[in-house]
């Protein structure tokens, strides 16, 4: 039993807290959190319309790990992914779907961002289909 061991004032508290029940766990690392989907993340509707006039430009898609470049030749400024929590441009654009589509042409890595409801050329298929 734990009695036996003569732990210090210290190492009993330590073990106590540990087997209680109802302890919250410890609060995520931050590159841990940035790994997650974010859930509540908002988009400022500047971003969104700066996607929308970049999208624009490109009628026949823009690949997604362009993007960024894109985006900064056009606005002058970085795209902000990290600023606002996310890991990558896809899961920003996956999560500003009221802005654009994405579709992945069968055999490729990368994604294709279309302005949302834009015709797109019949060659590609979105993924899985």
């Amino acid at each position: 039993s734990l009695h036996s061991l003569e732990l210090s004032p210290r190492q009993q508290f330590l073990m106590e807290a540990m087997s209680m029940k109802n302890v919250p766990p410890p609060p995520p690392l931050s590159d841990q959190a940035s790994e997650r989907q974010p859930k509540n993340c908002v988009v400022p509707s500047i971003l969104q319309q700066r996607l929308k006039k970049l999208l624009d430009g490109h009628p026949g898609g823009l690949w997604a790990s362009r993007l960024p470049l894109v985006y900064k030749e056009r606005f002058g400024e970085e795209l902000p992914l990290r600023k606002l929590g996310f890991t990558g441009i896809v899961s920003l654009l996956s999560f500003v779907e009221q802005v654009c589509d994405l579709e992945r042409p069968l055999g490729s890595s990368d994604w294709l961002v279309f302005k949302k409801g834009a015709k797109r050329n019949s060659t590609y298929r979105t993924y899985g289909g």
